[in-house]
């Protein structure tokens, strides 16, 4: 046994110094450490710098995953940000395709007419995008019904959404208001978006697609 090592241990600990501190000053493992230490009685000074020191590199490690998860999420958004520039989006098969794909996730499943609601404006910017490349479409046959909370308010929320679709105010119908209980109020929520469009050929041809497309990719092999 390091007899001189564990003696320096013990004083340390006693002065408040935490296990890795004085595995590293040692140069002894941390468990020789934590073993020599464990009967060490401890001062209240020096309960209060361990629990000081070990907060703070509690602190430290979680900023630093922070730190690590940003880098990352760059690092994966740039190389995205490159691969979607690079994506010939007005090439019919893959707009209609990637339309498909968002009315099979978030599209209403009706036989009558396309239906597709969602509280993201970039979502639903994005599908009304990739529906207009895909197909001839009627603009006058699209109806808004906006879902909204009682803290809304109706005329400045249509505005909002008919900027975001490109669609007048006159074919957005009466809004749906959702009960709210005032104790929740959602910072920036604009309230629900939900489109339709009175063609079932069009919704037809979509969920065909996304049906050929699951049947060809998700089955089990």
């Amino acid at each position: 046994m390091k007899l001189k090592e564990k003696q320096k241990a013990r004083k340390l600990r006693a002065k408040g110094y935490t296990i890795a501190r004085i595995s590293a000053m040692l140069g002894v493992a941390k468990s020789s450490v934590s073993l020599w230490v464990r009967d060490q009685k401890l001062s209240d000074y020096a309960k209060k710098r361990i629990t000081a020191v070990s907060d703070q590199a509690r602190l430290k490690a979680i900023q630093n995953r922070k730190m690590q998860r940003h880098k990352l999420e760059s690092d994966i958004m740039q190389r995205l940000e490159l691969e979607i520039h690079q994506m010939e989006l007005y090439c019919n098969p893959f707009s209609k395709l990637a339309c498909a794909l968002l009315f099979w996730a978030e599209g209403g499943k009706t036989d009558r007419s396309l239906m597709f609601m969602n509280s993201d404006p970039h979502m639903i910017r994005a599908f009304l995008k990739l529906l207009r490349l895909s197909f001839e479409l009627d603009e006058s046959k699209f109806r808004v019904c906006l879902h909204l909370h009682s803290y809304h308010n109706k005329a400045k929320q249509t505005r909002y959404w008919a900027e975001i679709t490109s669609i007048p105010v006159k074919q957005f119908i009466k809004p749906y208001s959702k009960k709210n209980t005032g104790k929740r109020k959602k910072e920036g929520y604009q309230g629900c978006a939900s489109l339709r469009y009175h063609d079932y050929k069009v919704a037809m041809e979509l969920k065909l697609l996304y049906t050929l497309f699951a049947q060809k990719y998700g089955r089990v092999v």
